[in-house]
């Protein structure tokens, strides 16, 4: 996307174990041992009242060094062993500190404004719809270097659902909830060829659309990445993340179609059944020459497990054993309008209700998906010219069952409706925005097939992550700053011929027109 770009300089970077720096800029302690307060006096003393003190450039050297040794003096007669490594320059104030196995911290954000109009053309209602809304992204870094090459991570962001942090602006002046983003632990080898990471992470897999993965998704779970470099030009690796997607409490009562279980049912359905997602990717990378470079990934994403996201709507009972055991809980269960995991009960039977933008909430939400993935892209660098062609493609080998049994479209059972993808091309001043001044250019042209991939995965911001549709998107970044980035994008699409007049929200939609103005600022 234009929008993602890598972390900026201007990123408060933490080094404990560096070697301390001291100017006559640093801070001014509160502090003071008696010894600093007397140099304080005698170097007063050459003074006059009536003295103007100039910088000398450069500054005297012994000076910074008297004073480096008062600091330390200081920190040691404080009992204070990690104040010693504090960087004292400009850019972090003396008051920083970490814990001693940290090697370096580095503090970085991000604020986005949006302003998103839009008009949709509804098939069921058969009305047309228009929205204008305005709308922020606020996110917070904080990643840490460990000993042994170990490494951890952790974000906050805006906005509950998994696909967008997104929130818009209430009336009021309202307050907004921040929530854990990202939470993770990992290793890396010293040459970092061998790679483990658990917990909710970025998005390890490359993917140069937003077809499958949607960017703002953080999956849950462990990843292991391996790289080998054939030769100097040729990089092939391995990337494999098992995920846990559903947890659903086990001792639930329902019956095997996923709805509540009454009279003497036994346990059984979807919804007391945990689901998971698996995804193994090889990516291979040729680089002739530094103008040329080729990367293609193939894929494989299936789910293990058929947990359902979502419990009845109708508090029921069940009587086993001369017990009468609570088999539900009133919960929301469509359209990402519940708060996470369900008011549950004794057993906590309540079901997870998923918040993203066009969730399908169905008992059976992640059945009948099993997709092969291909992407790929080729960027040639043409003088002050960067131009980059990419494509991506999924079929879900599943697609025929998952339009029957779960959209209850029985008559959609074609190729068009398995398959989704995409193409397009990127113009610039680079690949990416990295410095003032910087542009880029995209279009792209984009198919998704009503059984192709998983709504709750996939791009919430084209087509707002409807299915069954053919489209385009435009999109213009410039950087008047590293840190300072505008961005207009236009998506356009429209219903797939064959699949017109769906009762089903998540391909509900003759056409759509979007259009964004973002301002991304970093810091």
């Amino acid at each position: 996307m234009l929008t993602n770009f890598q972390k900026s300089k201007h990123s408060t970077v933490y080094k404990p174990n560096q070697t301390p720096k001291s100017s006559m800029k640093n801070h001014l302690r509160t502090a003071l041992h008696p010894a600093a307060f007397a140099v304080g006096i005698v170097l007063m003393g050459g003074l006059t009242p009536t003295a103007t003190i100039h910088a000398a450039d450069p500054y005297d050297k012994s000076l910074e060094a008297r004073v480096a040794a008062l600091e330390k003096e200081l920190n040691l007669m404080e009992g204070d062993s990690k104040g010693k490594n504090i960087q004292t320059g400009a850019e972090v104030p003396t008051f920083v500190r970490a814990s001693a196995n940290v090697q370096e911290l580095v503090f970085s954000g991000e604020v986005r404004f949006r302003n998103e109009y839009s008009v949709t053309d509804n098939q069921v209602a058969g009305n047309t719809t228009q929205a204008d809304a305005n709308r922020f992204r606020f996110r917070l870094f904080a990643d840490y270097k460990l000993n042994n090459n170990f490494f951890a991570g952790a974000a906050i962001q805006t906005a509950l659902g998994a696909d967008s942090g997104n929130t818009t602006f209430s009336e009021g002046f309202d307050n907004y909830s921040l929530y854990l983003w990202r939470i993770f632990v990992g290793w890396h080898s010293k040459d970092d060829n061998l790679k483990f990471i658990v917990g909710k992470q970025p998005n390890p897999f490359y993917e140069e659309t937003e077809v499958l993965w949607d960017a703002d998704i953080s999956p849950t779970g462990i990843t292991e990445q391996v790289k080998y470099d054939l030769t100097p030009q040729l990089q092939v690796g391995l990337i494999a993340g098992q995920f846990i997607f559903n947890d659903n409490p086990e001792n639930a009562l329902y019956d095997g179609n996923g709805t509540a279980a009454t009279g003497a049912r036994v346990p059984g359905g979807d919804n007391n059944t945990d689901a998971y997602l698996a995804y193994q990717q090889i990516v291979g990378t040729f680089k002739p020459t530094n103008n040329l470079t080729v990367t293609a990934a193939g894929g494989y994403l299936f789910y293990p497990g058929h947990g359902g996201t979502n419990s009845p709507t109708t508090a029921t009972t069940v009587t086993a054993g001369g017990v009468t055991i609570p088999t539900s809980a009133v919960n929301p269960s469509s359209g990402g309008t519940g708060t996470g995991r369900g008011a549950g009960n004794g057993q906590g039977q309540a079901g997870n209700v998923l918040q993203n933008v066009a969730a399908f909430n169905s008992a059976n939400s992640s059945r009948n998906l099993s997709l092969g993935t291909f992407n790929g892209d080729v960027k040639v660098g043409l003088g002050a010219l960067k131009l980059k062609v990419y494509g991506q493609a999924v079929y879900n080998f599943q697609g025929g069952a998952r339009d029957a049994q779960e959209y209850n479209q029985k008559p959609l059972d074609s190729t068009t409706d398995k398959v989704a993808f995409a193409t397009g091309l990127t113009v610039g001043s680079d690949y990416q925005i990295k410095k003032k001044g910087d542009y880029l250019l995209l279009a792209e042209y984009r198919q998704v097939g009503l059984g192709s991939v998983d709504p709750n995965l996939n791009d919430s911001d084209f087509n707002f992550s409807r299915l069954g549709f053919r489209g385009v998107k435009v999109a213009g970044s410039y950087a008047f700053y590293p840190w300072l980035i505008s961005t207009v994008t236009y998506f356009g699409s429209n219903n797939l011929g064959s699949e017109k007049n769906l009762n089903i929200g998540v391909g509900d939609y003759n056409s759509s027109h979007i259009i964004q103005f973002d301002l991304t600022a970093k810091f």
